[in-house]
């Protein structure tokens, strides 16, 4: 990749290099040593589910009024597991996905039917999705070095 300005291209180069982080997060009422709490006061608990779980993403269209987005993410066998077992568990509850450490989104665990995927729908566009899939996969299979 030709980039022109020599800060814009150390800042790129940092952010390809660091390691994709992906994690399933609780949203609970009172803090513990470890949980993450947001600006906006919500507080989240480790779940111990992460980008080892996951085996693939796809971002896609949806068709309608808005022309919205959907990501699905699949999971391992393993990570449905303990995704089904969460959502058991916590029945009512808000789950948050956090992408590069950032809550990227968040749905209600409303029963233990989980299967082996998940959907983030009310993405602004397919094109949005795609690239936010795109991120995932190549985030969780591929780790990049510099080759100077």
């Amino acid at each position: 990749i030709e980039i022109d300005s020599k800060k814009a291209a150390e800042g790129l180069t940092a952010q390809i290099l660091e390691p994709f982080s992906f994690e399933i997060l609780l949203n609970v009422q009172e803090m513990q040593e470890g949980d993450i709490k947001l600006e906006s006061g919500d507080i989240y608990r480790k779940t111990g589910i992460a980008k080892e779980d996951i085996d693939w993403s796809i971002g896609e269209a949806v068709e309608g009024p808005l022309n919205q987005g959907r990501v699905v993410i699949g999971f391992t066998e393993e990570g449905a597991e303990k995704m089904k077992e969460l959502f058991a568990e916590n029945i009512g509850s808000a789950i948050g996905l956090f992408v590069r450490e950032k809550l990227t989104a968040q749905v209600e665990a409303k029963d233990a039917n989980f299967e082996r995927t998940f959907a983030i729908e009310g993405l602004p566009s397919g094109e949005i999705a795609k690239v936010f899939a795109d991120d995932m996969n190549v985030g969780i299979h591929m780790m990049f070095t510099l080759n100077e």
